[in-house]
Protein backbone atom coordinates (compact mmCIF):
# COMPACT_ATOMS: atom_id res chain seq x y z
CA UNK A 1 0.00 0.00 0.00
CA UNK A 2 1.28 3.50 -0.87
CA UNK A 3 1.52 6.13 1.66
CA UNK A 4 -1.13 8.62 0.36
CA UNK A 5 -3.45 5.70 0.01
CA UNK A 6 -3.41 4.59 3.37
CA UNK A 7 -7.53 5.08 4.60
CA UNK A 8 -6.43 7.23 7.40
CA UNK A 9 -6.39 10.29 5.06
CA UNK A 10 -9.34 9.91 3.72
CA UNK A 11 -11.70 12.93 3.41
CA UNK A 12 -8.94 15.23 4.42
CA UNK A 13 -8.18 18.24 2.25
CA UNK A 14 -5.24 18.42 -0.14
CA UNK A 15 -3.78 21.20 1.18
CA UNK A 16 -3.36 19.54 4.92
CA UNK A 17 -2.40 16.33 3.66
CA UNK A 18 0.71 17.75 1.83
CA UNK A 19 2.94 18.57 5.17
CA UNK A 20 1.66 15.15 6.96
CA UNK A 21 3.29 13.29 3.59
CA UNK A 22 6.43 15.53 4.13
CA UNK A 23 6.44 14.81 7.71
CA UNK A 24 6.42 11.00 7.16
CA UNK A 25 9.02 8.12 8.00
CA UNK A 26 9.17 4.91 6.46
CA UNK A 27 10.53 1.96 7.92
CA UNK A 28 10.30 -1.61 6.66
CA UNK A 29 11.06 -4.89 8.60
CA UNK A 30 12.89 -7.89 7.80
CA UNK A 31 13.10 -9.80 10.82
CA UNK A 32 10.54 -9.38 13.91
CA UNK A 33 11.52 -6.28 15.79
CA UNK A 34 10.33 -3.80 18.78
CA UNK A 35 8.54 -1.08 17.83
CA UNK A 36 8.42 0.39 21.34
CA UNK A 37 8.24 -0.51 24.67
CA UNK A 38 5.10 -1.00 26.77
CA UNK A 39 5.78 2.47 28.99
CA UNK A 40 7.86 4.19 26.69
CA UNK A 41 6.90 7.94 25.80
CA UNK A 42 4.02 8.31 23.12
CA UNK A 43 6.33 10.30 20.54
CA UNK A 44 3.98 9.69 17.08
CA UNK A 45 1.02 8.08 15.14
CA UNK A 46 1.94 4.81 12.79
CA UNK A 47 0.51 3.82 10.24
CA UNK A 48 0.56 0.05 8.44
CA UNK A 49 1.01 -0.06 4.99
CA UNK A 50 1.91 -3.91 4.60
CA UNK A 51 2.35 -6.47 7.07
CA UNK A 52 1.33 -7.10 10.64
CA UNK A 53 2.02 -5.28 14.09
CA UNK A 54 1.12 -7.22 17.42
CA UNK A 55 0.81 -5.64 20.73
CA UNK A 56 1.78 -7.40 23.90
CA UNK A 57 1.11 -7.12 27.89
CA UNK A 58 4.75 -7.41 29.57
CA UNK A 59 4.35 -9.51 32.71
CA UNK A 60 5.77 -9.81 36.09
CA UNK A 61 8.02 -12.76 34.92
CA UNK A 62 9.51 -11.09 31.85
CA UNK A 63 7.43 -13.04 29.15
CA UNK A 64 5.42 -10.75 27.14
CA UNK A 65 1.23 -12.00 26.28
CA UNK A 66 -0.37 -11.05 22.62
CA UNK A 67 -3.04 -9.46 23.21
CA UNK A 68 -4.46 -7.71 19.96
CA UNK A 69 -2.93 -7.10 16.27
CA UNK A 70 -2.89 -4.34 13.81
CA UNK A 71 -2.82 -5.37 9.58
CA UNK A 72 -2.11 -3.20 7.05
CA UNK A 73 -4.57 -0.52 6.30
CA UNK A 74 -4.45 0.37 10.13
CA UNK A 75 -3.45 2.80 12.50
CA UNK A 76 -2.26 3.32 16.25
CA UNK A 77 -0.46 5.44 18.42
CA UNK A 78 -3.23 8.27 18.19
CA UNK A 79 -4.21 7.20 21.98
CA UNK A 80 -1.00 8.11 23.53
CA UNK A 81 -0.66 11.56 21.53
CA UNK A 82 -3.78 13.08 22.67
CA UNK A 83 -3.45 11.79 26.51
CA UNK A 84 0.31 12.33 26.43
CA UNK A 85 0.55 8.72 28.94
CA UNK A 86 2.79 6.17 28.44
CA UNK A 87 2.31 3.38 26.39
CA UNK A 88 -0.08 0.83 27.70
CA UNK A 89 1.64 -2.25 25.95
CA UNK A 90 4.65 -3.38 23.43
CA UNK A 91 4.46 -3.39 19.97
CA UNK A 92 6.03 -5.56 17.63
CA UNK A 93 6.50 -5.51 13.88
CA UNK A 94 6.17 -8.70 12.20
CA UNK A 95 8.26 -9.76 9.09
CA UNK A 96 7.96 -7.83 5.74
CA UNK A 97 5.78 -4.99 7.89
CA UNK A 98 6.24 -1.29 6.70
CA UNK A 99 4.65 1.59 8.84
CA UNK A 100 5.18 4.71 8.01
CA UNK A 101 5.66 6.94 11.63
CA UNK A 102 4.41 10.59 11.48
CA UNK A 103 5.75 13.12 14.78
CA UNK A 104 3.10 13.76 17.74
CA UNK A 105 3.50 17.19 17.09
CA UNK A 106 2.32 17.51 13.20
CA UNK A 107 -0.62 15.57 14.26
CA UNK A 108 -1.41 18.03 17.46
CA UNK A 109 -0.77 20.71 14.82
CA UNK A 110 -3.48 19.61 12.21
CA UNK A 111 -5.69 19.27 15.45
CA UNK A 112 -5.46 22.48 16.95
CA UNK A 113 -6.05 24.02 13.31
CA UNK A 114 -9.88 22.21 13.00
CA UNK A 115 -12.46 24.18 14.54
CA UNK A 116 -14.36 24.42 17.29
CA UNK A 117 -13.56 22.43 20.63
CA UNK A 118 -12.07 19.38 18.99
CA UNK A 119 -9.19 18.54 20.73
CA UNK A 120 -10.72 18.31 23.82
CA UNK A 121 -13.28 16.34 22.98
CA UNK A 122 -10.93 14.14 21.22
CA UNK A 123 -8.37 13.71 24.68
CA UNK A 124 -11.62 13.11 26.72
CA UNK A 125 -12.51 10.45 24.55
CA UNK A 126 -8.71 9.13 24.43
CA UNK A 127 -8.81 9.40 28.03
CA UNK A 128 -11.99 7.20 28.63
CA UNK A 129 -10.46 4.42 25.81
CA UNK A 130 -7.04 4.30 27.53
CA UNK A 131 -8.72 3.43 31.44
CA UNK A 132 -11.05 0.68 30.01
CA UNK A 133 -8.34 -0.69 28.10
CA UNK A 134 -5.66 -0.57 30.74
CA UNK A 135 -8.23 -1.97 33.17
CA UNK A 136 -9.18 -4.68 30.90
CA UNK A 137 -5.93 -5.71 30.41
CA UNK A 138 -5.16 -5.41 33.70
CA UNK A 139 -8.03 -8.27 34.33
CA UNK A 140 -7.06 -10.35 31.40
CA UNK A 141 -3.38 -10.30 33.26
CA UNK A 142 -4.40 -11.68 36.26
CA UNK A 143 -7.16 -14.29 35.02
CA UNK A 144 -4.33 -15.60 33.20
CA UNK A 145 -1.92 -15.95 36.04
CA UNK A 146 -4.53 -17.53 38.39
CA UNK A 147 -4.70 -19.88 35.75
CA UNK A 148 -1.17 -20.45 36.09
CA UNK A 149 -1.00 -20.84 39.78
CA UNK A 150 -3.79 -23.14 39.96
CA UNK A 151 -2.79 -25.71 37.28
CA UNK A 152 0.63 -25.71 39.07
CA UNK A 153 -0.91 -26.34 42.71
CA UNK A 154 -3.15 -29.28 41.15
CA UNK A 155 0.22 -30.58 40.32
CA UNK A 156 1.81 -30.55 43.56
CA UNK A 157 -1.11 -31.63 45.25
CA UNK A 158 -1.34 -34.69 43.26
CA UNK A 159 2.66 -35.03 43.09
CA UNK A 160 2.96 -34.84 46.91
CA UNK A 161 0.14 -37.36 47.78
CA UNK A 162 2.68 -40.59 47.50
CA UNK A 163 5.31 -38.71 50.57
CA UNK A 164 2.18 -37.25 52.32
CA UNK A 165 0.96 -40.99 52.82
CA UNK A 166 4.39 -42.40 53.66
CA UNK A 167 4.74 -39.62 56.39
CA UNK A 168 1.31 -40.11 57.76
CA UNK A 169 2.29 -43.65 58.14
CA UNK A 170 5.54 -43.55 59.95
CA UNK A 171 3.77 -41.47 62.26
CA UNK A 172 0.72 -43.75 62.89
CA UNK A 173 3.84 -46.64 63.39
CA UNK A 174 5.89 -44.18 65.88
CA UNK A 175 2.31 -43.67 68.23
CA UNK A 176 1.55 -47.32 68.30
CA UNK A 177 5.35 -48.28 69.33
CA UNK A 178 5.99 -45.17 71.87
CA UNK A 179 2.94 -44.32 74.08
CA UNK A 180 4.63 -41.62 75.41
CA UNK A 181 2.72 -38.68 76.25
CA UNK A 182 5.58 -36.68 74.06
CA UNK A 183 5.82 -38.74 71.14
CA UNK A 184 2.23 -38.71 70.86
CA UNK A 185 1.91 -35.06 70.91
CA UNK A 186 4.66 -34.84 68.25
CA UNK A 187 3.06 -37.38 66.00
CA UNK A 188 -0.16 -35.43 66.27
CA UNK A 189 1.37 -32.33 65.14
CA UNK A 190 3.49 -33.74 62.25
CA UNK A 191 -0.49 -35.12 61.09
CA UNK A 192 -1.98 -32.33 61.84
CA UNK A 193 1.02 -30.43 59.87
CA UNK A 194 0.58 -32.71 56.61
CA UNK A 195 -3.38 -32.09 56.77
CA UNK A 196 -2.76 -28.19 57.18
CA UNK A 197 -0.18 -28.22 54.06
CA UNK A 198 -2.91 -29.93 51.98
CA UNK A 199 -5.60 -27.35 52.87
CA UNK A 200 -3.31 -24.77 52.18
CA UNK A 201 -2.49 -26.09 48.52
CA UNK A 202 -6.13 -26.65 48.30
CA UNK A 203 -6.95 -23.47 48.92
CA UNK A 204 -4.90 -21.60 46.77
CA UNK A 205 -6.08 -24.10 43.61
CA UNK A 206 -9.75 -23.25 44.61
CA UNK A 207 -9.04 -19.22 44.63
CA UNK A 208 -7.66 -19.66 41.51
CA UNK A 209 -10.80 -20.96 40.09
CA UNK A 210 -12.93 -18.28 41.62
CA UNK A 211 -14.22 -21.18 44.04
CA UNK A 212 -14.78 -21.20 48.23
CA UNK A 213 -16.28 -23.78 50.17
CA UNK A 214 -16.46 -23.12 53.47
CA UNK A 215 -17.31 -26.10 56.72
CA UNK A 216 -18.56 -24.11 59.15
CA UNK A 217 -18.77 -25.04 63.03
CA UNK A 218 -18.44 -24.17 66.73
CA UNK A 219 -14.90 -23.48 67.72
CA UNK A 220 -13.73 -21.91 71.04
CA UNK A 221 -11.95 -19.33 70.46
CA UNK A 222 -9.64 -19.96 73.63
CA UNK A 223 -9.25 -23.60 71.83
CA UNK A 224 -7.99 -22.14 68.88
CA UNK A 225 -5.58 -20.25 69.81
CA UNK A 226 -4.11 -23.54 72.10
CA UNK A 227 -4.05 -24.84 69.18
CA UNK A 228 -2.24 -22.56 66.65
CA UNK A 229 0.19 -21.91 69.68
CA UNK A 230 0.84 -25.91 69.61
CA UNK A 231 1.24 -26.03 65.61
CA UNK A 232 3.48 -23.26 65.74
CA UNK A 233 5.66 -23.93 68.33
CA UNK A 234 9.38 -23.01 67.47
CA UNK A 235 8.06 -19.39 66.69
CA UNK A 236 6.81 -19.06 70.04
CA UNK A 237 9.81 -20.19 71.55
CA UNK A 238 12.00 -17.53 69.49
CA UNK A 239 12.99 -15.11 71.77
CA UNK A 240 13.28 -12.38 68.95
CA UNK A 241 9.89 -12.10 68.89
CA UNK A 242 7.39 -11.40 71.82
CA UNK A 243 4.20 -12.60 71.14
CA UNK A 244 1.02 -12.20 74.13
CA UNK A 245 -2.56 -13.34 73.39
CA UNK A 246 -6.03 -11.91 74.63
CA UNK A 247 -8.89 -13.33 73.44
CA UNK A 248 -12.65 -13.48 75.35
CA UNK A 249 -14.52 -16.96 76.03
CA UNK A 250 -16.33 -17.16 73.24
CA UNK A 251 -17.20 -19.42 70.39
CA UNK A 252 -17.10 -18.85 66.79
CA UNK A 253 -18.85 -19.72 64.17
CA UNK A 254 -16.09 -20.59 61.06
CA UNK A 255 -13.97 -22.90 59.22
CA UNK A 256 -11.24 -24.06 61.23
CA UNK A 257 -8.74 -25.12 58.39
CA UNK A 258 -9.49 -21.81 56.70
CA UNK A 259 -9.09 -19.24 59.86
CA UNK A 260 -5.92 -20.98 60.65
CA UNK A 261 -4.89 -19.74 57.36
CA UNK A 262 -5.66 -16.18 58.04
CA UNK A 263 -4.14 -15.99 61.53
CA UNK A 264 -1.29 -18.37 59.95
CA UNK A 265 -0.92 -15.43 57.37
CA UNK A 266 -1.39 -12.57 59.71
CA UNK A 267 1.52 -14.13 62.12
CA UNK A 268 3.87 -14.72 58.74
CA UNK A 269 3.62 -11.47 57.84
CA UNK A 270 4.02 -9.59 61.03
CA UNK A 271 7.28 -12.17 61.69
CA UNK A 272 8.46 -10.90 58.36
CA UNK A 273 8.06 -6.89 59.07
CA UNK A 274 10.16 -7.15 62.91
CA UNK A 275 12.16 -9.66 61.32
CA UNK A 276 15.43 -7.51 61.58
CA UNK A 277 15.20 -6.08 65.07
CA UNK A 278 12.72 -8.40 66.55
CA UNK A 279 9.74 -6.78 68.29
CA UNK A 280 6.06 -7.54 70.14
CA UNK A 281 2.98 -9.26 68.42
CA UNK A 282 -0.18 -8.87 70.20
CA UNK A 283 -3.91 -10.51 69.16
CA UNK A 284 -6.49 -9.31 71.55
CA UNK A 285 -9.87 -9.48 71.05
CA UNK A 286 -13.42 -7.94 71.89
CA UNK A 287 -17.11 -8.20 71.67
CA UNK A 288 -19.00 -6.11 69.54
CA UNK A 289 -21.85 -3.77 71.26
CA UNK A 290 -24.23 -6.19 69.62
CA UNK A 291 -22.56 -9.27 70.66
CA UNK A 292 -22.86 -11.14 67.25
CA UNK A 293 -19.48 -10.08 66.25
CA UNK A 294 -16.17 -9.84 67.65
CA UNK A 295 -13.02 -8.04 67.00
CA UNK A 296 -9.88 -9.45 66.84
CA UNK A 297 -6.60 -7.17 66.46
CA UNK A 298 -3.40 -8.64 65.48
CA UNK A 299 -0.65 -5.64 66.12
CA UNK A 300 3.22 -5.61 65.58
CA UNK A 301 5.54 -3.61 66.08
CA UNK A 302 7.41 -4.10 62.21
CA UNK A 303 8.13 -1.47 59.76
CA UNK A 304 4.77 -0.79 58.62
CA UNK A 305 3.41 -1.56 55.21
CA UNK A 306 4.72 0.44 52.23
CA UNK A 307 2.36 3.13 50.84
CA UNK A 308 2.64 1.97 46.89
CA UNK A 309 1.01 -0.99 48.06
CA UNK A 310 -1.54 0.10 50.63
CA UNK A 311 -4.82 0.45 48.77
CA UNK A 312 -4.01 -2.67 46.91
CA UNK A 313 -3.51 -4.60 49.61
CA UNK A 314 -5.91 -7.09 49.23
CA UNK A 315 -6.09 -7.30 45.62
CA UNK A 316 -3.93 -10.63 43.83
CA UNK A 317 -0.56 -10.51 43.13
CA UNK A 318 0.55 -7.48 44.96
CA UNK A 319 3.82 -8.46 47.35
CA UNK A 320 5.62 -5.83 49.49
CA UNK A 321 9.49 -6.65 49.57
CA UNK A 322 8.96 -10.44 50.03
CA UNK A 323 11.81 -12.22 47.22
CA UNK A 324 9.63 -14.95 47.55
CA UNK A 325 6.27 -14.29 47.89
CA UNK A 326 3.30 -14.40 45.75
CA UNK A 327 1.58 -11.74 46.15
CA UNK A 328 -1.56 -13.99 47.06
CA UNK A 329 -1.34 -14.35 50.88
CA UNK A 330 -3.96 -11.55 51.73
CA UNK A 331 -5.70 -11.70 48.62
CA UNK A 332 -6.86 -15.62 49.85
CA UNK A 333 -6.96 -13.80 53.92
CA UNK A 334 -9.66 -10.68 52.14
CA UNK A 335 -11.78 -13.82 50.59
CA UNK A 336 -11.69 -16.46 53.66
CA UNK A 337 -13.53 -13.59 55.63
CA UNK A 338 -15.82 -12.17 53.18
CA UNK A 339 -16.92 -15.43 53.19
CA UNK A 340 -17.72 -15.72 56.69
CA UNK A 341 -19.26 -12.86 56.44
CA UNK A 342 -16.74 -10.90 58.43
CA UNK A 343 -14.50 -8.27 57.47
CA UNK A 344 -10.89 -6.95 57.83
CA UNK A 345 -9.02 -3.55 57.73
CA UNK A 346 -5.88 -2.44 58.87
CA UNK A 347 -3.83 0.44 60.36
CA UNK A 348 0.10 0.93 59.32
CA UNK A 349 2.69 3.49 59.98
CA UNK A 350 6.78 3.22 60.36
CA UNK A 351 6.11 1.64 63.55
CA UNK A 352 4.32 -1.13 62.88
CA UNK A 353 0.91 -2.44 62.04
CA UNK A 354 -2.80 -3.55 62.91
CA UNK A 355 -5.01 -5.80 61.62
CA UNK A 356 -8.56 -5.72 62.50
CA UNK A 357 -10.96 -9.05 61.87
CA UNK A 358 -14.47 -8.98 62.45
CA UNK A 359 -16.18 -12.75 62.50
CA UNK A 360 -19.69 -13.94 63.62
CA UNK A 361 -20.02 -15.35 66.99
CA UNK A 362 -21.80 -18.76 67.39
CA UNK A 363 -25.55 -18.45 67.99
CA UNK A 364 -27.01 -21.68 69.62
Amino acid sequence: MELAAHPFWENLPRDKLAPLLAAAQLSHYEVPTVIFEEGSSSDGLYLVLTGMVIFKKCLPNGSCMPVNTCAAGAHFGEIGILSELPRSLQAEAQIGCTLAFIPGETIMGLIDKMEGPVEKILRSVISHLHNTTHHYVHEIVKHEKLALVGGMMNSIIHDFKNPFCLISLSTQLLQQRHPDIETQRICRNIENQIKRMVQMANDLAAYSRGQAELHLERIALKDFVDEYKSLNLLSFQNKKYAVTFDVPDVALKADKAKLMRVVQNLFSNAFEAMSEIGGQLKVEGRLDTDSSMVELKFSDTGTGIPEEVRERLFEPFVTFGKPNGTGLGMAIVKSIIDGHEGSIDFETSENGTTFFVRLPLWQE
